[in-house]
């Protein structure tokens, strides 16, 4: 008999004090999916942002925003026993060695089957959103005139400072889903993503400077992260300006940690007829990057990409290319594609692609803002 586990979690907000504002907002899709190496398949997806603000006597500004989409319980997983006596445990279909688990007690204990365990697939319980020591889609920020403070599921200043090239939307982001895109996050993927933010804008410019802490010194040494305590800190800044008619938006990030230190610049250009075009460029310094079914871990010397798009009335149109260019030689590259159709009220219909290195894949679908 097959033993099934899952974890939930409830969440309840309220205010009731003056000054402030309590905002939900949501999005949902629905289509379809597919492409090599996955069935042509329904796709539906839903997600939804609760956003608190408010006001200090002095004119402090705060706030915070969770995202349940990335709440979604997050450190919870759905355990079976492989139909067999005592067989392997699979966690969200994949067989696993559960190995030595330590029980509410402190005592270690050892898992083989999951007749046993089905409560101890998760190392936390609830959704990690809940959980202070890491973060699991929630983002508070403090704002006045000396600048803003954000820390949890927020960019560092390497990925805020730089403009992605991706423009348009697809479901399930399949336009920039493929090998060669890069988003800008570098080293931002290390530790648990709890990151610490400043900002201040002054006229056209904005600067930026963040950290993200190894906070687990228990924790494995990964491909980027030989020295585990090492501190990733980032610097950027912003231009942003309309030239007769054409926004400019100019963008340079720096980011190190572990001797790997990366440089990105980027500038995104829109006219007022509807057309926009984006380039970015980082050097990566060896830094090593996982792609996956596309090659696994590969260290790469730099990455660059460009996105072209058009738009008038309730059309849009746009293509994006990245390429990763290897440290021992050769590259690894991809393309992505989407159309996007306004029918008002918050919907539109959705076309995406991407292909190149990997497998291609397309979407195709009604999303939906609420």
């Amino acid at each position: 008999m097959k033993k099934v586990l899952f974890a939930t979690t409830a969440l309840v907000a309220s205010a009731s004090f003056a000054m402030a504002d309590v905002d939900l907002e949501g999005t949902a899709v629905m289509g379809i999916a597919g492409g090599d190496g996955m069935e042509d398949q329904f796709w539906t997806d839903i997600d939804v942002k609760f956003r608190m603000s408010g006001e200090t006597d002095g004119g402090l500004t705060f706030g915070a925003e969770i995202d349940l989409d990335e709440a979604d319980g997050a450190g919870s997983c759905r355990i079976t026993d492989n139909d067999a006596t005592n067989g392997p445990i699979l966690i969200n279909g994949e067989p696993v060695d559960i190995g030595p688990i330590v029980d509410s007690n402190g005592d270690t204990v050892s898992i083989q089957d999951a007749d046993q365990v089905a409560a101890s697939c998760s190392a936390r319980g609830n959704s990690l959103a809940f959980d202070g020591a890491t973060q699991g889609g929630e983002t508070i920020f403090i704002s006045g005139n000396f600048g803003t403070i954000t820390m949890g599921d927020t960019d560092g200043a390497l990925d805020w400072a730089m403009q992605e090239v991706g423009i348009g939307a697809s479901l399930g982001d399949t336009h920039t889903s493929h090998a060669g895109y890069n988003g800008n996050a570098g080293l931002d993927i290390l530790y648990d993503g709890q990151i610490v933010r400043y900002d201040y804008t002054f006229g056209d410019f904005s600067f930026a400077a963040s950290a993200l802490l190894d906070d687990d010194p228990t924790d494995g040494a990964g491909p980027n992260q030989p020295d585990n305590g090492d501190t990733v800190f980032a610097i950027g800044a912003r231009y942003s300006a309309n030239l007769g008619g054409v926004d400019l938006g100019l963008g340079i990030g720096y980011q190190t940690a572990n001797n790997i230190d990366l440089i990105g610049v980027s500038a995104d250009v829109e006219f007022a007829q509807g057309f926009r075009a984006i380039v970015n460029y980082t050097d990566m310094d060896s830094m090593v990057v996982d792609f996956g079914d596309n090659g696994g871990n590969r260290t790469v010397d730099a990455h660059w990409g460009i996105g072209l798009g058009y738009e008038t009335g309730a059309i849009l149109v746009s293509a994006n290319y990245g390429r990763y260019d290897l440290t021992a030689g050769g590259e690894i590259d991809g393309y992505g594609l989407a159309v996007n159709y306004d029918l008002g009220g918050g919907a539109s219909l959705q076309a995406g692609y991407g292909g190149g290195d990997g497998p291609d894949a397309y979407s195709f679908g009604v999303a939906m803002e609420f």
